[in-house]
């Protein structure tokens, strides 16, 4: 009505006015123009949101690609050539080390040039348990990442046993960070890591499918460029003996399996080019792949035999001076050979009767062995030994020998008085 009244004024003091059905026309225009701009103004929100989750996704994707780039980079920087190779092209150990150092600091791990980390990484049967038992478990200043199987297992595993296609490095720098580097219990302490399968393949019959010796080194040099490394050895009869003896019981202990007798896997050992064990009988060839990436005055060999020869002093005094510790004589009332575990004559025995298959028997061997008195008296019992024919210790010397007297000249070890074959 008021509308109507008003068009009635303007038209009696004789202004022109559209037709009212024209005027409601041009309003319903009007109404739709605002519709329609409304809508406009939707889809350009719309719009808006999709260009942002664009531009995330394309940021996304270039992160990618330079972790990528980084990885391809590291990978190139680890092959390499190194001094001594006899490359023409070489890249010296030194600025391959600043370039690794750079590289972990663009993926978010910072690290002093000097930044102290030990990696005790072979080889087996060499008192590598009570280094990690009596040693680098009970000293306050180190940073002991413990066992494999521990919390940190899942770094440990990714190190030795995925290919690089299918390692996640994102992944790997958190662990690095989270169990190693930033984790809030080092409180800047030297971080050890001790595992003697990055060396050995593990002694079980569902045997992991390890990474190439140079392949889990180069990866070590990668996530701990600054690292120092230690190896334990010991005379290759003994080593043989504990690894065959160790395979007959976890073979029949953990998987109800038999073991041929020596002479059978001695031989089924020689059968290829490299087969899954006696891979490191002489020691030199992966201590030569590791001294060309951590260099050869970052390694440390200790031979089992000087601490049972002269002693916990003297063997911890040399570890202590290469990892810039002081020994103390709690150190020495702590460090007791893990006792010898190389299989006894009743062990062995029962592994024959549990890999026989016999599940009656198996229960009764079991449920014995749970019992602290009788496995107590098991343990006790003589221990095995192994004898080598002729031809297996030719076989032997021809393996080891110029590996020894290598080791014996580049390391001031004195192989030959510890009985080693030089």
């Amino acid at each position: 009505m008021l509308i109507r009244s008003l068009r009635r004024i303007l038209e009696r003091r004789g202004y022109a006015l559209l037709p009212w059905a024209q005027f409601a026309d041009l309003n319903a225009s009007r109404q739709a123009l605002a519709e329609e701009l409304e809508q406009l103004r939707r889809s350009k929100s719309v719009v808006s949101d999709e260009l942002t989750s664009l531009k995330n996704k394309l940021k996304t994707q270039a992160d990618e690609i330079a972790e990528l780039r980084s990885a391809a980079a590291l990978h190139d920087l680890l092959h390499a050539e190194v001094p001594g190779t006899g490359a023409t092209e070489s890249v010296t150990r030194s600025s391959a080390q600043a370039r690794l150092l750079t590289q972990l600091q663009k993926s978010g791990v910072s690290l002093a040039a000097d930044e102290p980390v030990f990696l005790h990484v072979g080889f087996g049967h060499a008192g590598g348990k009570a280094l990690q038992s009596n040693f680098f478990a009970r000293r306050p200043d180190l940073h002991y990442l413990g066992t494999p199987f521990g919390e940190a297992g899942s770094l440990f595993s990714n190190l030795k046993y995925l290919d690089d296609h299918l390692l996640n490095e994102r992944q790997m720098l958190e662990w690095c960070r989270d169990f190693a580097y930033w984790n809030p219990r080092r409180q800047k302490r030297p971080i050890v890591v001790s595992d003697e399968s990055f060396c050995d393949a593990s002694e079980v019959y569902y045997c992991p499918r390890h990474l190439p010796g140079d392949a889990i080194a180069g990866r070590l040099k990668r996530y701990f460029p600054t690292a120092k490394i230690i190896f334990t050895i010991c005379n290759q009869l003994d080593y043989i003996a504990s690894m065959y003896f160790n395979l007959k019981r976890n073979y029949a202990f953990l998987a109800g399996a038999p073991l041929p007798p020596f002479d059978e896997w001695w031989a089924g050992m020689h059968t290829q080019v490299r087969c899954l064990y006696l891979q490191n009988l002489d020691y030199s060839e992966l201590i030569d792949v590791y001294s060309q990436r951590f260099g050869r005055e970052n390694l440390l060999v200790l031979p089992l035999e000087e601490l049972q020869t002269h002693g916990a002093r003297r063997y911890l005094e040399k570890l202590c001076q290469f990892m810039n510790l002081e020994l103390h004589e709690a150190d020495l009332g702590d460090f007791n050979i893990v006792g010898n575990e190389r299989m006894t004559v009743v062990e062995s025995r029962l592994a024959e009767i549990v890999a026989a298959g016999s599940t009656e028997w198996t229960a009764a061997v079991r449920a014995a062995l749970d019992k602290e008195s009788l496995a107590s008296l098991v343990s006790s019992a003589p221990r095995l030994s192994l004898k080598f024919d002729d031809e297996q210790i030719r076989e032997l010397k021809r393996v080891v020998i110029r590996g020894n007297q290598r080791l014996a000249a580049e390391f001031a070890l004195p192989l030959e008085s510890l009985g080693y074959y030089v």
